[in-house]
């Protein structure tokens, strides 16, 4: 699990953790809507780190002026890892296709500067191996070609490095709505 700040919103405490095959992914999915702190993102549809803090990053500067669009931080993570502004083309990212891979992110305020490892039990929801949260893990189980779909990504761009790929893919998330 990876716990984290922006400097420029020091006072949001960002936990993000990778798991593995999952056993119950249907579960959480019922309750993704209502009941649960964090974003259940498929990581079959993240490419990068970099991908996903770009999204968070636009979650926060979209609170911050007030201009969230959705009713939670949750569904608002899901929503700026879309290429498209309609809420339903960002479920996507959600749980919505089959998957035992999944990250969660959790956005909370806080109202001082320590960063502390987060409420665990929020986490211990998910029955399912812990895995490193790391770029080579993400990249090698992600479904590039739907990436490509998603974000409009032409075939002729054909990136030879694997960080030209997650550029393209953070250029998509942070220039879209623009």
């Amino acid at each position: 699990m990876i716990v984290s700040r922006f400097p420029q919103f020091p006072h949001y405490e960002i936990s993000i953790a990778l798991y593995e095959d999952v056993t119950n992914v249907e579960e959480l999915r019922a309750k993704a809507n209502s009941s649960l702190p964090f974003a259940l993102i498929n990581a079959s549809l993240v490419f990068s780190v970099e991908q996903l803090y770009s999204a968070v990053y636009r979650v926060l500067i979209e609170h911050t002026y007030n201009k969230i669009q959705t009713a939670s931080f949750s569904s608002e993570c899901l929503l700026r890892l879309s290429a498209s502004t309609k809420v339903s083309e960002s479920q996507k990212f959600g749980l919505k296709y089959p998957s035992n891979r999944i990250i969660c992110v959790n956005i909370e305020e806080t109202t001082d500067d320590s960063i502390e490892r987060p409420d665990e039990t929020i986490f211990e929801l998910v029955k399912g191996k812990s895995a490193v949260l790391e770029d080579e893990n993400l990249s090698k189980k992600c479904d590039a070609d739907t990436l490509r779909k998603i974000y409009k990504l032409d075939q002729t761009f054909q990136p030879e490095r694997p960080d030209e790929f997650s550029r393209a893919l953070v250029n998509a998330i942070q220039l879209r709505g623009l």
